[in-house]
């Protein structure tokens, strides 16, 4: 939620920290847990266990603020039924990526899901920027994963992109 919501304001001032010391903001981010604590509840396929992985900084900062709202949503799903309790673990620092590949080596079958750049698949992880952002951080760790964004966004640009184009450029590289 990061960048995204940090870069809120810039589309609509009432997101603004100053504004209603980020009551508005808080607000957002508390309904975007919410609605992912409810879809994990409302979810008919999944039969499998959420590994949430975040990151409190401690400082009272927008990781703090992240992760107290999905930790707040999540006790209040498990406590109304919502969620079973043992549908989901939280992974407080733990790197997704190596929990990830630890589940897979146990056994599991994992899909490791991140919010991500609805333009680029891996983000800008070629570029200077973005280093503590997790999309990027994967791209750069996992040479696969960088060679397969390469590929699928057809170069390291962002370029605007039509909602098939992915699907299409998964097909013209042989996969269906």
């Amino acid at each position: 939620m990061g960048a995204f919501l940090r870069n809120l304001y810039k589309l609509d001032p009432e997101y603004a920290e100053a504004n209603l010391q980020g009551q508005r903001l808080r607000e957002l981010r508390q309904a975007l847990a919410k609605r992912f604590v409810r879809a994990l509840g409302e979810s008919k396929l999944f039969v499998g266990k959420v590994h949430l992985c975040i990151a409190p900084s401690g400082r009272g900062d927008e990781l703090d603020a992240n992760s107290t709202a999905f930790l707040t949503e999540i006790l209040a799903g498990v406590k109304t039924g919502l969620i079973h309790p043992k549908a989901i673990e939280t992974l407080v620092n733990a790197d997704a990526l190596v929990a990830a590949q630890n589940l897979a080596d146990a056994g599991s079958r994992v899909a490791l899901v991140n919010g991500a750049n609805r333009r680029m698949v891996g983000n800008h992880w070629f570029s200077h920027g973005a280093r503590m952002a997790i999309d990027e951080n994967l791209h750069r760790r996992s040479w696969r994963m960088a060679c397969t964004a390469y590929l699928l966004n057809g170069g390291a640009e962002a370029v605007p992109r039509q909602p098939e184009d992915l699907a299409k450029a998964v097909v013209r590289l042989g996969g269906t």
